[in-house]
């Protein structure tokens, strides 16, 4: 779950003594109660909600990703051909190297070489930084929606059961190391009950904005490939 929270539940104090008696009364003995995020969302239908939002949003991000891809891809295969016109052999027997040694039996000088072995290094560096962009972000983006279900709409009506209950601390599970609780300190079930009766409870999931890129995808190596070229 990738919302976990130890929720404080403020409790007034009442200068009035038979009301503090009744309420001193009332009071558990342990003040601390617990609530089960994961069941809450599986029992509501929020996994798949998160899972299926993700997914959704996921596409616009690949896009972005894709045209800021393009360029890249672009640009290796232009100084593909021009090395392999300039040799005089096709750009896909240059683009089937598997390494230094196949494009020197293609009849490519050592300038040659060189500039193709520079030019992939770019072009995988470049891809690389993009998968990792992409990865940010879609993992960004998870967090943000979990948020807005397990934090901005789900803490109020945490607030409002463990109120109800008379409990002043509210531990979210299951991330915290708990080896042991009473049944009696779960307030989960209570908490899904009071979804369940609110028609009126929603979800509202910040809008996905777009990527905001800051520096070009790649920057020429200071020397040879990290791997040797197969990529076209």
């Amino acid at each position: 779950m990738l919302v976990s929270a130890l929720l404080g539940i403020g409790a007034g104090c009442n200068k009035d003594d038979g009301s503090a008696a009744s309420a001193a009364k009332a009071a558990p003995v342990n003040p601390v109660a617990t609530v089960n995020l994961e069941s809450i969302g599986k029992t509501m239908g929020w996994t798949d909600e998160i899972s299926k939002t993700v997914r959704l949003d996921d596409v616009q991000i690949v896009a972005e990703i894709d045209a800021r891809a393009k360029p890249v891809k672009d640009a290796f295969e232009d100084k593909k051909k021009e090395i392999a016109k300039a040799a005089n052999i096709s750009a896909e027997a240059v683009g089937g190297a598997k390494n230094k040694e196949d494009l020197v039996k293609l009849g490519l000088s050592p300038k040659q070489v060189d500039d193709f072995l520079q030019a992939f290094t770019i072009f995988q560096q470049g891809m690389q930084q993009l998968n990792n962009i992409h990865q940010q972000v879609i993992q960004q983006r998870q967090a943000v929606i979990a948020a807005a279900y397990y934090r901005e709409a789900l803490q109020p009506v945490i607030r409002r059961v463990a109120t109800a209950n008379n409990r002043t601390i509210v531990i979210a599970l299951p991330n915290p190391a708990i080896y042991f609780s009473d049944a009696s300190v779960d307030l989960t079930e209570k908490v899904v009950d009071d979804l369940q009766k609110n028609p009126g409870f929603k979800v509202t999931v910040p809008e996905l904005q777009h990527i905001h890129w800051q520096d070009a995808p790649a920057a020429p190596p200071a020397s040879g490939p990290a791997t040797q070229p197969g990529a076209k």
